[in-house]
């Protein structure tokens, strides 16, 4: 059975308003198998607002206001993704 593991980190933890934030999100298959069509979904935090051509590791399936879908495809056993955006 797949086990993912996924952790996600701030650039900053504290923002004024207009101030930019880049976020990563690492998605670690730890299980014993290949996860195939991996997706992720990411929600925004209030006044959030995705800055354009930001997205590095993951193809964007659907954006909105609250949030972003990723297609991260297949991750091998032991592997790992990492997704990041600001």
């Amino acid at each position: 059975a797949n086990r993912l593991l996924i952790t996600k980190m701030a650039s900053s933890l504290e923002v004024a308003s207009g101030e930019a934030v880049a976020y990563a999100v690492t998605v670690v298959n730890d299980g014993a198998v290949e996860a195939t069509n991996g997706q992720v979904a990411l929600a925004f935090g209030p006044g959030f607002r995705l800055q354009r051509n930001t997205v590095r590791g993951g193809t964007i399936i659907a954006t909105s206001t609250a949030g972003l879908v990723l297609d991260v495809g297949a991750i091998a056993s032991g592997d790992s993704v990492i997704v990041q955006y600001a």
